[in-house]
Parts: C-alpha cells; structure tokens; sequence
C-alpha cells in the first residue's frame, strides 16, 4: 500500500479508517479513508485521502503564531486561460503580499504541484488563512485522476515549504 510506505518513508504515523454509509435508498455505500499524519518543525501535518462518497483528498495544517501573518489561496487555472495565459503556470496564487505570491508559487513547482498539474487533472484549492492566533494551511483535490498517490510526497513537499516560508514571516 502506497500510503502506508510513505509514511513509514517520512517517519509519519499511518491509520486506515473502513466504514459503510447507509444512503438514503436504504444501501450501504463504502469509504476508505488512508489519514497520514507527521510532525514537521513542532507542526502537525494531516492527509486524508477518503475513497468513497466524497473521494477527496484533504491536508491540514495550524501554525501557532501571535503575529497575523498574510493570507494566500491558490486555484488552478482552467485549460483554456492556460492556453491564452503568458504566464504557463497551471495555478493562480493571490495575497495581499507580492513577495509570499512568488514564494508560494516556488514552493508549488519545487514541491512538483506543478508537474502534477500539467501532467495530470490535479487540481488543487489552496488556502492560507489567519484566525485568533492561528494559521491555518488548507489544501483539498478531487481525487478523480489518475496516479493519484503520485501526489502524497508533492502535498507533504509542498506542505514543508510553506511551512518553512511562514515561519520566516
């Protein structure tokens, strides 16, 4: 198993949870959710990739920090602005920062988000988000394409380098 390899590679605890959902004709709809979580610089990182109803991929992180720190989301541009756009970079990052936009961006093409994205229909919604002392990084994907366990050691990637960008804020 993809998931439970990865965590043993990063020294990251794995859980699977199996469940079944009656739906509403009355029949049992089954999830399988892998959930990785590792500890980087103090900080809890969580993956949840759920196989099932939802089949989403959600990763989560909360930094401890009094200092409000900028905001950021990140989306995925789609095919046709991509085409037309100077700019070849599948995602669009947006602040108030000029200088955490280009970091962001860094971290997504030396995490390989962005090989991930022009290679596959990954498509993730990134946000950034500060709140009574909290930064709050959240990430969720549709998990529709294919290789999608090509994109655990990205998002971890990905994850540490914000990470590392926030904390020098």
């Amino acid at each position: 198993m993809k998931f439970k390899e990865v965590a043993n590679q990063i020294g990251g605890e794995y859980v699977f949870h199996a469940q079944k959902i009656k739906s509403l004709g009355g029949s049992n709809i089954a999830s399988n959710a892998h959930e990785i979580t590792l500890v980087y610089k103090s900080i809890l990182i969580t993956l949840i990739y759920d196989f099932g109803i939802t089949n989403l991929a959600e990763i989560e992180c909360v930094i401890k920090s009094r200092k409000a720190l900028p905001e950021f989301s990140v989306a995925t541009k789609n095919q046709i602005k991509r085409l037309f756009s100077r700019d070849k970079s599948p995602f669009k990052v947006k602040s108030s920062d000029p200088l955490l936009d280009s970091r962001i961006l860094k971290c997504l093409v030396d995490s390989n988000y962005q090989t991930l994205a022009n290679e596959t229909q990954f498509e993730p919604e990134i946000q950034g988000s500060y709140r009574e002392d909290m930064y709050r990084i959240y990430t969720k994907f549709y998990l529709g394409f294919e290789h999608k366990e090509m994109s655990i050691l990205p998002s971890i990637d990905f994850y540490k380098m914000v990470i590392d960008e926030i904390l020098r804020q």
